[in-house]
């Protein structure tokens, strides 16, 4: 009997809509919240389509599009039903798909080859997939290494910083390293598809590599780690408890992500039981 996992080799059609854990886009870059009763993405469908039918019922209202949904600080206010609308550009949605689909074509589908690479062609694919995510941002420098000092954002650690710019090719071949190991070890199975997972997304998250884009980033290969382990890549349906489970570690990611990836079918519930953006 063969040792090797099952591979997922492409991911679910919402992930490419999921920029940002707790929001999903529609095709024209409308965001709307994704309320943690609607954990699956078939269920996120169904939220989607009534919600963009009582959206664009609203004819005679124009919605403000922004490039960053959860720093802006205003947004109009759709009185009809009363509740904020904000978006993100169309544009943003696109390169975000093509970087996803990058990640299929070259890891998912061809995992065994990908995962023999040399580091140097592995940073490659990493900085490649960046810089189809955020190509969009030419301000950003995407697929380029940070080259900008970074402070932590958390509460806890307001006055550290990430690693500074110079060190920063050694930490990024470090990443290439994980990468290459842990899907080497999910292939095989030495280690399960989640702890993988946790483990990707905080090494690229504790790192920073890149100016912008840092979670996306972390999320996509997250999700390319459980794909290659036979568990179907998940969305984050909380922001909060997203953020709360990266800043607590690999254990606390792995748990979030074991429980979001355990999530099956549920019973619908009324749809206004959905909060706007």
């Amino acid at each position: 009997m063969s040792t090797i996992t099952r591979v997922i080799t492409a991911f679910p059609e919402n992930l490419y809509r999921t920029i940002r854990p707790g929001a999903q886009a529609l095709c024209d870059g409308f965001v709307y919240l994704i309320n943690p009763s609607y954990p699956s993405f078939q269920d996120i469908d169904i939220a989607a389509e009534k919600n963009a039918a009582k959206i664009y019922g609203n004819g005679d209202t124009e919605l403000k599009l922004v490039d960053d949904p959860f720093q802006a600080t205003k947004t109009q206010k759709i009185e009809k039903l009363g509740t904020l609308h904000i978006g993100v550009y169309p544009e943003a949605l696109e390169c975000y798909q093509k970087g996803l689909q990058l990640l299929e074509g070259i890891v998912l589908q061809n995992t065994s080859a990908f995962f023999e690479k040399g580091l140097e062609d592995i940073e490659k694919v990493f900085f490649f997939s960046h810089h189809q995510m955020l190509s969009y941002d030419t301000d950003c420098n995407p697929g380029k290494i940070r080259d900008k000092r970074a402070k932590v954002s958390s509460k806890k650690k307001s006055n550290e910083f990430y690693p500074d710019p110079e060190e920063l090719p050694q930490k990024v071949a470090e990443i290439c390293k994980t990468i290459q190991e842990l899907g080497s070890k999910v292939l095989s199975k030495q280690i399960g598809a989640i702890d993988a997972a946790a483990k990707m997304h905080q090494k690229i998250v504790e790192v920073q590599p890149v100016n912008r884009g840092n979670g996306r980033l972390a999320r996509a290969w997250m999700n390319v780690m459980l794909q290659i382990g036979g568990v179907k890549a998940i969305p984050f349906t909380s922001r909060g408890r997203y953020l709360k489970a990266v800043e607590g570690g690999v254990g606390k990611l792995k748990k979030l992500i074991q429980e979001m990836s355990s999530k099956t079918d549920i019973d619908k519930k009324p749809i206004n039981d959905l909060q706007y953006l």
